[in-house]
């Protein structure tokens, strides 16, 4: 009787997927909750893991009174969580517009306290191998994409270290434009989205890159705005990458459906009751490529990277 009513459970939560999905036919469920899992965890979405702690259906139905009360204050300190590791990623991509042309020859420098590792590109999921094997692969195919078509490349970051920005500093600065939650606090902003596009387009069209951090931090007003910057056919700068950033508690996110959780975190935190059809067709948009960035703890043939490897996933 309890699997028939955790099954039932998510069924529930997986009409609200269905319901976003019908507002862009391109996109499958499979698209959006199915393509990131593991390969062995492709069936058991609905299914209870005996042993392994909460039930899934549990961890979907966190309580979020205590995300609600949460202040930017206290999310402060986690606005240097990403940069290093996306100044990693940006510099890797974007150091030079003709990147693919010289791909092979391309190297990057990452640089923490006690030595500095050089890599290419081809060799990032050596020096950080996540948990999810596509990881890397989807962001190699959003830039190459980027390069032949007038679309901007969008990724959804989510998560839960608290270490990785004083582990991963790049020795090699990105210039990119960075959207924190101060920024959409502004009064003219809450007032007039639209003003974000028109003071900001210069700065993406420059600079390619940008990072809006915190999404979930953002009003439900303002946030509808994401998709002029995001929008496949017609965005405010073509080949462009946007990034957005969520931190989720790791007790929190469910291992095998950590997108159906961002949708339904993102719906909460964003629906009003008037803007429902607006807010879903968001999600949709900035929901393409979720990437949940968590450390895969593998045997290197370098002691120093696995100690670097342990510490980032100290908090894991």
């Amino acid at each position: 009787m309890k699997n028939s009513e955790n099954e039932m459970t998510l069924i529930d939560k997986n009409e609200n997927v269905d319901r976003i999905r019908n507002l862009n036919p391109e996109n499958t469920k499979e698209d959006l909750i199915g393509s990131t899992l593991p390969s062995e965890d492709n069936m058991k979405i609905s299914e209870k893991n005996e042993g392994e702690g909460a039930p899934t259906d549990k961890i979907l139905n966190v309580n979020t009174a205590k995300h609600q009360n949460l202040t930017i204050n206290s999310h402060e300190y986690r606005k240097y969580i990403f940069v290093g590791f996306v100044a990693a990623i940006t510099a890797v991509i974007f150091t030079n517009l003709d990147f693919f042309v010289n791909f092979p020859k391309f190297s990057f420098t990452i640089e923490n306290s006690q030595k500095t590792i050089c890599h290419n590109f081809t060799n990032l999921n050596e020096t950080f191998p996540m948990e999810y094997t596509d990881f890397w692969e989807k962001i190699q195919y959003q830039m190459e994409r980027i390069q032949t078509e007038d679309k901007p490349a969008v990724f959804f970051f989510v998560y839960s270290n608290k270490t990785l920005a004083r582990d991963v500093i790049l020795s090699n600065g990105v210039d990119y434009l960075n959207l924190t939650t101060e920024v959409f606090q502004r009064p003219e902003i809450r007032d007039d989205k639209n003003i974000l596009v028109k003071r900001y387009r210069r700065k993406l069209e420059e600079q390619k890159i940008m990072l809006v951090e915190d999404v979930d931090l953002i009003s439900g007003t303002v946030a509808p705005v994401f998709h002029h910057f995001c929008h496949i056919n017609s965005p405010v700068v073509p080949k462009s990458i946007i990034m957005f950033t969520l931190y989720v508690e790791k007790n929190q996110i469910p291992k095998q459906n950590f997108v159906l959780y961002v949708i339904e975190r993102l719906t909460e935190v964003w629906t009003s009751g008037k803007n429902s059809d607006e807010i879903d067709a968001l999600i949709t948009c900035i929901l393409n490529n979720v990437l949940h960035i968590k450390l895969k703890g593998l045997t290197r043939k370098s002691t120093q990277l696995n100690q670097d490897i342990s510490e980032f996933n100290e908090e894991f």
